[in-house]
């Protein structure tokens, strides 16, 4: 991206209407509109362009087409000759930048632009802010295989037909300060996104969204917190495979965590009584219960699939038994723990089975 083809923006007649700024941009444009469309985008004390100023854009673009040729041979001298213009072109025309990279000192503010025909900005690197606040989009908006190392500034933007804002690469510092406007114009994205059940879209800037929310300074901690979480777990509700590695995860802790506590049961009685639902399920007697160690295994394992599936290993006896039994001859600093462990492991798997089912969701919505 942004390698080969590389062309100045100079070289584009758009630029040379655009860098004038606003009311320029929009004097050109009124030219080409009806009386109504004039009356709705509030033109009305706009002058047109007079000749000497399109005069001057199409000097300004055929001088610099000359004086920046490469070009010598004759050939490719007539191929030069045919990008001269003799008059501007018509706002209805669409309004392509492609191949560019746009430094500080060629940028270009679309801020309050009205834009009558299709837009394309494909290929550009933009090393400045880019800036779309009040600017109106009668038709398709095609931001493409762009690189933004600011976020876009969409602030009251209005769109009036589709827009494609895909495979572009964000180069946004941590370190760079994030506004109230930044959240905002991403916001403006979502909004529009939701509104066109645009789901691919709308996933895409909610994980902007909560990014530049953890690097906002007025975020509260709490708020940090949770957005940290949400993205480790879920990807930001994009990743349907970590809630499931975090849901193997939990599983593999709980297990040890449990079977450290019922280490401390010496009654093999109960332990077998926990450990008989592999027996159960199976309705054979493939696995013996001679072993007082093979008992805490499997009583261990059956409390931290009875955590994660509590509607399939639902035997609450068994979980009685154990609890009692800590209770009864043992601290109740281990009972307690037993409990909590139990309460804490149920709330870590609803947590992650809500991420999941929420992720699969998304990923529908998307097909």
């Amino acid at each position: 991206m942004i390698k080969n083809n590389i062309q100045k923006p100079e070289s584009i007649i758009w630029y040379w209407i655009a860098i004038k700024g606003k009311d320029f941009w929009n004097r050109w444009t009124k030219q080409f509109l009806s009386s109504e469309e004039i009356k709705k985008y509030r033109l009305d004390n706009l002058s047109s362009l007079s000749l000497k100023e399109e005069e001057e854009i199409i000097h300004n673009y055929n001088t610099w087409l000359k004086n920046n040729s490469q070009e010598t041979e004759e050939n490719n001298s007539n191929k030069l000759e045919k990008n001269y213009i003799k008059s501007l072109p018509s706002a209805y025309e669409t309004i392509i930048f492609s191949n560019i990279i746009f430094e500080e000192n060629n940028s270009l503010d679309f801020s309050g632009f009205i834009f009558a025909s299709n837009v394309k900005f494909d290929n550009i690197d933009f090393l400045h802010k880019l800036s779309f606040r009040n600017t109106i989009f009668t038709k398709e908006l095609s931001l493409t295989n762009c690189i933004l190392r600011r976020i876009p500034d969409f602030n009251n933007c209005h769109f009036k037909e589709n827009i494609n804002i895909s495979k572009n690469i964000w180069k946004i510092s941590n370190n760079d300060v994030v506004t109230i406007d930044d959240i905002s114009s991403i916001r403006t994205i979502r909004k529009y996104s939701l509104e066109h059940k645009n789901n691919i879209l709308n996933n895409f800037y909610r994980k902007r969204e909560l990014i530049a929310k953890l690097n906002f300074k007025d975020t509260s901690f709490s708020e940090r917190v949770v957005i940290l979480i949400y993205g480790i777990l879920s990807g930001y509700g994009n990743s349907i495979f970590r809630p499931l590695f975090f849901i193997l995860l939990t599983f593999l802790i709980s297990f040890g965590a449990y079977y450290s506590i019922l280490s401390n049961i010496n009654n093999q009685d109960i332990t077998e009584k926990a450990s008989g639902w592999i027996n159960k399920v199976t309705k054979t007697e493939l696995i013996s219960t001679e072993s007082h160690e093979d008992n805490r295994l499997r009583s261990a394992l059956y409390i931290s699939f009875n955590n994660l599936m509590p509607f399939i290993f639902n035997n609450d006896n068994e979980i009685s038994n154990i609890e009692n039994f800590l209770k009864e001859n043992n601290t109740i600093g281990c009972y307690v723990t037993f409990l909590l462990l139990r309460a804490f492991f149920m709330s870590v798997y609803l947590l992650l089975i809500y991420l999941y089912l929420s992720s699969i969701s998304n990923r529908i919505r998307i097909i």
